[in-house]
């Protein structure tokens, strides 16, 4: 496995994005480690820096993200956590409805400590999904320490 050193939070970004507004990309620069975001609009400025051979060089990794299942058996497995309640049942109701994904958001607001025990359930799980993709991918990730880059 090759070693590399990658940034979690960007490899998250990249796992869960959608390009619905535009034709885009994210490829992961498998000899620096950099997460590329790219774009036909952004690949025709030199400004962006994006590599001409990013779609047919093997140096760059094509990042396919996440299906929404994966997403929604997130929503589901913390589901689970919060055991028999009227939350949970709140909860695995809106997953049955129209449009669960915001329905889903909208409804942890009802009850005070559910967001920020969502927000820590999901970012484990999107962890664990991003060392299953570096796994998959034969990268060993070390991941950057970005905490000291974002006080400054």
């Amino acid at each position: 496995m090759k070693k590399l050193v990658i940034d979690l939070e960007d490899l998250i970004i990249a796992l869960t994005s959608n390009f619905d507004s535009f034709e885009g990309a994210y490829f992961l620069d498998t000899e620096s480690g950099e997460l590329i975001l790219y774009s036909e609009e952004f690949a025709e400025d030199p400004s962006y820096g994006i590599p001409e051979d990013i779609e047919d060089n093997p140096r760059y990794l094509h990042i396919i993200p996440l299906r929404s299942h994966d997403t929604f058996v997130i929503m589901e497995d913390f589901i689970d956590t919060l055991g028999s309640n009227a939350m949970a049942d709140r909860l695995a109701n809106v997953l049955k409805g129209k449009k669960p994904f915001r329905r889903f958001k909208d409804a942890l607001y009802e009850y005070p400590d559910l967001p920020d025990r969502w927000f820590e359930f999901e970012h484990i799980a999107l962890t664990h999904m991003a060392e299953e993709w570096c796994k998959d991918n034969n990268i060993q990730p070390i991941w950057k320490d970005t905490t000291k880059e974002k006080k400054l």
